[in-house]
Parts: structure tokens; C-alpha cells; sequence
């Protein structure tokens, strides 16, 4: 057993499991089979799978154990979203919606459209089409996929999950209905390795933590946050992570897109043409945060820039809108920027300050739109005077 390992049960859908933990915080043991990790804390190995991980730490296969060829693999783009997936020789194409990362329509080998979705103007998700055929989604306060109905206002699928994202019942009647890849928290759901896509990584609910590092080393003054591995900071029932990077506080969304429309009914599926209602909320929950997503150059150096974002000390004014969920960016990727960013004088300042001073710039993606981050430091202490992000 490691140095500095933690042993204990963890209780997931009402079943009690023995997990060890090493002083990374990385899983090391489940109900005693072991899990491997390579030198950037990306799993190689677990009970079931041998992984496999390009350069930029990204999945790119998956193995089942005894067997030598990846039964799935995965390829991206140069933004790190999924381009396509071939699962058993049968590959499935991602479309997005222009530099979004809402999946607009999807397309096999032969670039026939098996399935495009519609969004609200708020980026959820509303329905999901094929060919002649329309399923609309119902969430609950959480966010979670809980019901799809057809255009006749049947329910032709239903779903409950566990705290952790397992299923606890699912149920589909139709062709479409069985398709669907959306569940819970709105996650994509990789049936074949039993694991959710949140874009910047892969969520495994039995396990209840991700496969890979979270690439921003967290906050000292927050100690829960420096678990590169933990999902929702440990509390999924009031949090989801979006895109892999960030926690929402659930009940928060929800609540801004209730006063948004005044009407939980229009915050979450009204514009679907739905009639049907799920849970307290609705289908108010605005599962899309969409949280900050850089362009391929946040996985270069990787080492580098997370050594950075230690060191990096922010000034009160910026310390007061980190504190802000809506103004909040992760210290990696405003260590990203300033290493990797297109560098400019600071024109705010005169005299020997405008020598000191840098501004940096990169792109970061929110609700799923693609936005400019602008961040001011000293070129020096690397200490930062502000952050902004725009159009």
C-alpha cells in the first residue's frame, strides 16, 4: 500500500464499496481490484478497462481487460471538443454549433444525420430529432434528463438517477427514445464504458470521481478544491460540473433562470411545446453552465502552468470578483493566458508601471459561447491587477 493512502467504504446506490486513496487523492483501489494512473494522473487501468491518453491528455481508447485492440476510441479538435466516436467499428460524427459546444446534429460513417438537437436561447437542450421523428426533454431541479415525451405529448422514455449519476431506473419506448445519450445533470452518457462526457474529462458515477487531473490546482484557501479527482466538489446533489473544470451550485441556476423568465414552465421547456412538468423545479434547472474552456494550448505545458497558477496572487479587487460564481475563472487557465497569451502593454497605467505591467490575451468559452479573456499582471511577481472576459 502507498505512502499516505487512505482507506475507507464509499456508498453508492445503497451499496457499500472499500476504496483506497493515495496522497494525490487518486483512486487506487475498489473493492479491492487496482487502478493505475500514468506520470499526469490520467488512469490507465481500473477493474474493467486499460485507457488510453494522447499528449494533451485526452481519451483516446478504451480496452476491455484480457483483450489487446481498444474496443472505442475517440478523436477532437483542435478546441478539445469530441469529434467523432467509433464504438465496436461503428463511428457516430459531432457537429457543434459553430464555436459553441453545444452538439448541434450527428453523423455516421457515410455523413447520413442520425440525430440533431434544439436549444433555447438560454443553450438547453430541448428536443432531439430524427428523420420524421421529434423526442422533447423534461428535466428536474438538478438538471438530470427525467422524462421524454413525443410530439403527441406521450412520455416515451423515464430516467432516475442516484446522487452520483447512476441510473437507478431507465426506460425507453421507442427507437429515438433508446438513442438518446443525455441523462443525468444533461451530461453525455457513454453506455458502452459506463462513464459521462463533461468535455474536458470523463466522469465514471460508480466511482464517483473523474478519470484525469483537473488541470487547475484549486484554491489554498479552499482545501476541498485542491482534489484534482473529486466530482462537484463532493456534493453532488447541490452541484454539477458542467464541462469538467468548475462546480455550479445547482439550486443557484436554477433560481437566476426563474427570475430571468418569472416562470419555471418558459426556464425550462415551455418552448419545447411540452405540457408535462418534473419534480419541484420543473424544468427550470439551466443544466448549461457551460463553464470556461480553453482552446487546445491549456494542455501544453502542462506542468508549467499549473507550477504558475500557484504561484499566482490576485489583488483584493480581484480576489472580490473571483469570490462572484458569474466572474469566477480558475487559476490555471489565468496562468494559461498569461503564459501562453498574446502579450501587450498595459494601457491603463503611465510612467514605469506600463514597463512592469502585461496584459494578456486568450479565448475562453461560457454558455457555451466563445469570448476574448483579457488578464493584467506584473510581468515581474506575476500578481494580478484584472481579469475580464468579452466579446
Amino acid at each position: 500500500m502507498e505512502i499516505g493512502c487512505a482507506i475507507g467504504s464509499v456508498t453508492i446506490n445503497n451499496t457499500t464499496h472499500q476504496a483506497a486513496f493515495n496522497a494525490g487523492n487518486q483512486l487506487i483501489s475498489f473493492n479491492g481490484q487496482a487502478l493505475t494512473y500514468d506520470a499526469n494522473g490520467n488512469r490507465l487501468s481500473d477493474e474493467k478497462y486499460n485507457y488510453a491518453w494522447d499528449q494533451a491528455d485526452r481519451l483516446v481508447g478504451v480496452t476491455k481487460k484480457g483483450e489487446n485492440q481498444p474496443f472505442v476510441t475517440y478523436t477532437y479538435d483542435e478546441d478539445n471538443r469530441r469529434l467523432s466516436k467509433k464504438v465496436n467499428g461503428q463511428i457516430t460524427n459531432y457537429h457543434y454549433d459553430g464555436d459553441s459546444i453545444d452538439v448541434l446534429y450527428e453523423t455516421d460513417t457515410n455523413g447520413q444525420v442520425l440525430r440533431h438537437y434544439i436549444y433555447s436561447d438560454d443553450n438547453i437542450r430541448l428536443a432531439m430529432k430524427s428523420g420524421k421523428n421529434t423526442v422533447y426533454y423534461h428535466y428536474n431541479g438538478h438538471g438530470d434528463v427525467v422524462a421524454l415525451t413525443d410530439e403527441n405529448g406521450q412520455q416515451v422514455a423515464s430516467y432516475t438517477y442516484d446522487a452520483w449519476g447512476n441510473a437507478l431506473t431507465s426506460e425507453a419506448k421507442t427507437e429515438l427514445a433508446k438513442s438518446n445519450p443525455y441523462g443525468y445533470a444533461g451530461y453525455t452518457y457513454d453506455a458502452e464504458i459506463q462513464q459521462y462526457y463533461l468535455m474536458a474529462r470523463y466522469y465514471h458515477p460508480a466511482h464517483g470521481v473523474f478519470t484525469s487531473l483537473d488541470p487547475d490546482p484549486g484554491d489554498e484557501d479552499d482545501p476541498l478544491t485542491m482534489n484534482g479527482y473529486t466530482y462537484a466538489d463532493n456534493n453532488p446533489v447541490m452541484n454539477v460540473d458542467p464541462d469538467g473544470h468548475w462546480v455550479w451550485f445547482a439550486a443557484y441556476d436554477a433560481y437566476k433562470t426563474y427570475k430571468k423568465t418569472k416562470s419555471w414552465k418558459k426556464a425550462g421547456w415551455a418552448a419545447a411545446k411540452s405540457a408535462a412538468t418534473s419534480a419541484a423545479f420543473g424544468g427550470a434547472f439551466k443544466v448549461l453552465g457551460r463553464g470556461l474552456k480553453f482552446a487546445r494550448s491549456v494542455y501544453k505545458s502542462r506542468t508549467s502552468v499549473i507550477g504558475l497558477s500557484k504561484r499566482i496572487k490576485y489583488t483584493n479587487t480581484v480576489a472580490n470578483r473571483m469570490s462572484n460564481p458569474s466572474k469566477y475563472i480558475p487559476k490555471y487557465y489565468v496562468a494559461n493566458t498569461i503564459k501562453y497569451g498574446k502579450k501587450a502593454a498595459d494601457t491603463g497605467v503611465k510612467g514605469l508601471k506600463k514597463y512592469i505591467n502585461k496584459s494578456a490575451y486568450s479565448s475562453m468559452y461560457k454558455n457555451g459561447k466563445k469570448y476574448k479573456l483579457k488578464v493584467v499582471y506584473n510581468r515581474f511577481t506575476k500578481r494580478v491587477y484584472h481579469t475580464h472576459y468579452y466579446k
